[in-house]
């Protein structure tokens, strides 16, 4: 998940006077570097000479640095802004507040609306089929696609790494998520089975089945005492002209969404594509 702390907030405001003072610097140090001692106004500035030889003589490791802030400031601005990423929070709450059904508090709580990214080639990001760290890509090959979670709505639960595997063949794309995005349609489930450490078998392979995932991951979850959703709802959308992600609500209320939670908010998904385009 993207991380907003302060320290994230001040490097990027800072990350574009990094970018000019660098530019800067580079272009002085290069004619720094062009003198050698014998213009006309070294022997009137002893001690600026004697400061330009310095720099002349630590030349490397001033490049060094600057080539470090440079790349701090690159990977900050690539990052994104965190101010759309702030306006993207707000929407994912609006929306969070908006979209489901049922008054229960407690399953209230675990009303989510998440956003996933469509990743290519990716070498780290873990699979639920992982055993080990030196293979985070369990039974995938390497260098596969997946819908990786950036931002989720609410405070609590925002350290998911559940990763979809997506592939070229729709039908191998894993997950809710990942058929929305390999159709490239909206898809709503609900009224899911409950389950539990206790649940039949039964109810496990339909579970699966209905949520396009394999009973292993399903196993997996329960086993890990994770709460799987009862209703679910996937949104493609679009972000510089090609399907960018999706929009995933989920509720532990079997009827917490529906058809009104994709059609009623469309404007609200594109607006977030729209947001997106510019991290």
């Amino acid at each position: 998940m993207i991380n907003i702390g302060k320290t994230r907030k001040l490097v990027h405001a800072y990350s574009e006077l990094v970018y000019i003072g660098t530019t800067f610097i580079f272009a002085f140090m290069g004619w720094v570097m062009g003198l050698d001692g014998g213009e006309p106004w070294v022997k009137e500035h002893p001690i600026l000479w004697r400061l330009l030889e310095y720099l002349q003589i630590n030349s490397l490791y001033i490049y060094i640095g600057l080539g470090a802030l440079g790349a701090c400031a690159f990977i900050s601005r690539r990052m994104g802004d965190p101010w759309i990423i702030n306006k993207l929070k707000t929407i994912l709450n609006g929306y969070q507040k908006g979209a489901f059904k049922g008054d229960d508090p407690v399953l209230k709580d675990r009303d989510r609306v998440t956003i996933f990214q469509h990743k290519t080639n990716c070498l780290f990001t873990c699979h639920w089929t992982a055993n080990t760290v030196l293979k985070p890509w369990g039974k995938n090959p390497m260098f596969s696609d997946y819908l990786v979670p950036i931002l989720r709505s609410g405070h609590i639960s925002q350290q998911s790494k559940a990763a979809f595997f997506a592939s070229d063949d729709p039908e191998k794309s894993e997950g809710v998520a990942g058929r929305a995005w390999a159709y490239n349609r909206p898809i709503v489930l609900n009224d899911l089975p409950n389950l539990g450490p206790k649940s039949p078998a039964r109810d496990r392979n339909n579970y699966a089945r209905e949520t396009f995932t394999d009973v292993a991951m399903v196993d997996k979850y329960i086993s890990e005492g994770k709460k799987l959703p009862r209703s679910i709802a996937a949104i493609p959308f679009e972000s510089g002209g090609k399907v960018w992600g999706v929009v995933v609500l989920d509720s532990a209320n079997p009827l917490g969404v529906g058809p009104d939670s994709v059609t009623h908010y469309s404007l609200t998904v594109a607006l977030i594509g729209e947001l997106l385009e510019k991290l």
